[in-house]
């Protein structure tokens, strides 16, 4: 848990029955984390009242403001007792025989209990577990109440870890980068093209990850897939020129330069396997601009606590490629016409069709994020495994049913609109 969480409730459970008072000890030891330094002490006693079968015990964690912060404490249950319940006594009617069946029994556990304690507190050393031979007589009623006394689960101690605050993190990252922005962005050409030609672990995965680890086998292979690009953008200015603006600039004319050669490419190569230019548009031209909008979103959800970046991308992206993309293109093109004095006119083709479906399967995909906020999930992105993989599977579906689908009209297989 971070440090920043103030309060912590931890839940304490009890199982097989809840009938009777019983009685829980339990107490925090430290561990790397110090009582009073980063945690408060606590010793103490819980009691489960008759039919009680959960309690919270309250953790107060101090917060340090630290920047990098991993330590732990152990909170541990003791040996429950049972409670003399002499209220409950007096209310028993006279003729609730199974009411006194049962105080009967109650009785018989807590005396074979007082004397198990004493047992325990005359332990001697040498003999077995430190105790002596048990003295309690071996009949059907005192082994039916052995039974019946409290005991501990398999669970009785809990460790709790206690990390730094992502927020306190984030805004000392942020005051760093705004305080020595002009010195850790600052880098040559030489610098650049070094880091191009070399392999780098990837340690963008969480907080786990150390640095100066060894690249992975993916790393590898990432990098022989990217190197034309990191090679190209190398030649890019520096940040310290101008302040930036040269490098912003230069940045945003080579990632144009890329989506026209990328769709170039796409073109000849879906007319030279004899592909429709719907079916080229919606798969390689798609593709080839929107992968770099995926690891676009992939860093912004690894680096950002909420998902709006990550999310806000996509649409803003999307939202780039048909104001801008289109919108311009088709600008300067009526504009071509017009100054020639001719009408410029766009076949729609099977646009309608594919607007269509695409709007159709945004809608599934917002609904499917409307849903993955539910407390059982926890949010627009990660949470459990399987809900991870059931999103993952059923935007994977909605993508090649679209895909599908389009490609079916565009050969004329079904009927569009």
């Amino acid at each position: 848990m971070a440090e920043s969480v103030g309060s912590y409730e931890l839940k304490v459970k009890r199982f097989s029955g809840s009938r009777g008072r019983i009685l829980v000890p339990y107490r925090t030891t430290d561990g790397t984390a110090r009582a009073g330094k980063e945690y408060e002490q606590l010793n103490g006693e819980l009691i489960f009242e008759n039919n009680e079968t959960e309690k919270l015990l309250s953790l107060h964690i101090i917060e340090e403001g630290c920047y990098e912060k991993d330590v732990a404490f152990q909170v541990s249950l003791g040996d429950p007792r049972i409670l003399d319940d002499e209220e409950a006594e007096d209310e028993v009617p006279e003729d609730d025989s199974g009411s006194r069946l049962h105080r009967q029994q109650q009785q018989q556990m807590q005396r074979l209990q007082e004397q198990l304690q004493q047992q325990k507190a005359q332990g001697q050393p040498g003999q077995p577990n430190g105790r002596p031979p048990n003295t309690i007589p071996d009949t059907p009623e005192n082994r039916i109440a052995l039974l019946g006394l409290p005991t501990l689960s398999d669970v009785f101690q809990v460790t709790v870890r206690i990390r730094e605050s992502k927020e306190f993190k984030s805004t000392v990252d942020a005051m760093m980068q705004r305080g020595t922005g002009p010195i850790l962005g600052t880098s040559t050409w030489k610098e650049q093209f070094v880091e191009a030609f070399s392999v780098s672990p990837d340690l963008g995965g969480g907080d786990e990850e150390e640095d100066g680890g060894s690249p992975s086998c993916g790393d590898y292979i990432m990098h022989f897939f990217t190197f034309p690009f990191k090679f190209l953008f190398a030649f890019v200015p520096p940040t310290d020129m101008a302040g930036g603006y040269v490098c912003f600039v230069v940045s945003i004319a080579g990632i144009g330069l890329l989506t026209a050669i990328i769709g170039d490419v796409a073109s000849h190569f879906g007319c030279t396997v004899g592909f429709p230019d719907a079916v080229t548009a919606v798969t390689f031209v798609a593709l080839g601009t929107s992968v770099p909008d995926t690891f676009a979103s992939k860093v912004a959800a690894l680096n950002d606590k909420y998902a709006d970046a990550s999310v806000g991308n996509v649409t803003g992206s999307n939202a780039v490629n048909v104001f801008l993309g289109i919108g311009i293109a088709w600008t300067l093109a009526a504009l071509h016409h017009w100054w020639h004095g001719e009408k410029f006119l766009v076949d729609p083709g099977n646009l309608a069709f594919n607007v269509t479906i695409f709007c159709v399967g945004a809608l599934i995909s917002i609904f499917v994020m409307m849903v993955r906020r539910m407390r059982c999930v926890g949010g627009e992105l990660g949470g459990p495994k399987v809900f991870k993989y059931m999103t993952t599977g059923l935007l994977l579906m909605l993508w090649f049913t679209y895909i599908t689908l389009a490609c079916l009209e565009a050969y004329d297989v079904i009927e569009g609109f």
